[in-house]
């Protein structure tokens, strides 16, 4: 007979949008990014439809350009942002904290990959 119930030890999760929810600090940092290059950042609800695709991208749309100097500075402010303040303004998510202490307790490795 073979036990039929796999055994996990070592967990990847993705940070935004499974652990935690990144919307208020999305939309702060990509306002900071258009705001140092002299631009306006939509709404915030209209930004985060670009939760999770790659940053790149999402600066190829807002700046409506493919000029990629112009995105690589959008990403610099952003990424500028994001680690100076922005990371402490996701939110995990409600049980999120008390799931990986569980899972923490039962053995388990835990790591995060993110972007």
């Amino acid at each position: 007979m073979t036990n039929s119930h796999a055994v996990f030890r070592n967990l990847i999760f993705d940070l935004d949008g499974t652990l935690t929810d990144p919307r208020e600090s999305f939309a702060n940092c990509i306002g900071f990014a258009l705001s140092r290059l002299g631009k306006s950042a939509p709404p915030s609800e209209q930004l985060y439809q670009y939760i999770g695709p790659p940053i790149h991208g999402t600066f190829t749309s807002l700046l409506e350009t493919t000029d990629a100097d112009l995105i690589e500075q959008a990403v610099g402010f952003y990424r500028q942002r994001i680690g100076a303040e922005g990371i402490g303004e996701n939110v995990a998510y409600s049980g999120v904290v008390d799931a990986l202490i569980d899972l923490r307790a039962a053995g388990c490795q835990l790591f995060v990959a993110t972007a």
